[in-house]
């Protein structure tokens, strides 16, 4: 996998598949800001989304699934109780049996960004945990849902 660190500020119209979430009290530390963990979990709540909006998170019905292998995060704003947040996914590139995804979170309605980051994600066979090549019915879905931008 290639060190894929990234610095730049992703742009909002970067992305076109958004989820918007509201930030809950609880998410807060001792701080009075999200807690650092809580970021990843928008990005789950994102990568869910996308797989949704083409069609394949129906992870019960299947015998292969993605598993997340890698994960990185760029904070840049604090977060605090009450925001809303538009969480934006894209995949910039597919491999043999994984593809990588792109996460920003901004702050609702705005280009304001709150943190950024990428992910890997590896496609298994649940009966032998093995990683297998990308199954082309989900490939095809990834390139024509990512023509949309």
């Amino acid at each position: 996998m290639s060190n894929r660190v990234s610095f730049s500020a992703p742009k909002r119209s970067d992305f076109h598949c958004f989820v918007t979430i509201d930030v809950q009290w609880g998410e807060m530390d001792a701080l009075g800001h999200v807690n650092n963990i809580i970021y990843f979990r928008y990005f789950e709540t994102g990568r869910i989304k996308y797989l949704e909006a083409i069609g394949v998170a129906n992870f019960g019905e299947r015998n292969d699934v993605p598993v997340l292998a890698h994960v990185e995060l760029n904070y840049r704003a604090q977060v605090t109780y009450p925001s809303r947040l538009d969480v934006g996914i894209r995949v910039p590139e597919l491999r043999n049996r994984s593809f990588v995804m792109d996460c920003a979170i901004f702050f609702a309605g705005t280009d304001t960004l709150a943190a950024d980051g990428t992910s890997a994600t590896v496609w298994i066979d649940k009966t032998t945990g093995k990683a297998i090549p990308l199954p082309e019915q989900l490939r095809s879905r990834i390139a024509e849902f990512e023509k949309k931008t």
